[in-house]
């Protein structure tokens, strides 16, 4: 998986909605390459949990070819 950058425009302090955002899948190298980002506030959602949302999605990624 790739991702150049993303800028949520409109922040909101009071939200609380983990956002998602991929954007336009591309090859590179002979792979299929997806970016995909995950915002969520710090105090709502450890790493650890988004790590291993980004290791199933992977894994489910190389499952699909």
């Amino acid at each position: 998986m790739s991702y150049a950058s993303l800028i949520q425009p409109v922040p909101v302090p009071a939200d609380s909605n983990p956002r998602i955002t991929w954007g336009k899948y591309f090859s590179q190298s002979e792979q299929i390459l997806l970016p995909v980002s995950v915002l969520c506030h710090h105090a709502l959602v450890d790493a650890r949990p988004i790590s291993e949302f980004y290791q199933i999605l992977s894994q489910e990624m190389r499952e699909i070819d």
